[in-house]
């Protein structure tokens, strides 16, 4: 895999998970609704909301994996889960 995503890019996981994998994918992109505070010259990011289908669409186009981390963690109702969650 040349070209990898990483979605939830600035939770918690997010943040340590995308350090392990810059040096080892050249191509890594990260997104999330708001940027990194600490975004490395060398990553690229685009903003998203995993709501929006056809916004996930054009992020994953040519995108060989993604690791699917943008979620909601806690309490909310079931929409607010379904779109962010699994739909996105």
């Amino acid at each position: 895999m040349q070209r990898v995503m990483i979605t939830g890019a600035t939770g918690g996981i997010g943040t340590h998970l995308r350090k392990l994998l810059r040096p080892i994918y050249p191509d890594l992109i990260l997104s999330d609704i708001a940027e990194p505070k600490a975004l490395h010259p060398d990553e690229k990011f685009i903003q998203a909301n995993l709501n929006d289908l056809s916004t996930v669409e054009g992020i994953c186009d040519g995108v060989d994996g993604i690791g699917h981390l943008g979620c909601i963690s806690g309490e909310a109702p079931w929409e607010s889960f379904l779109y962010s969650n699994i739909v996105g």
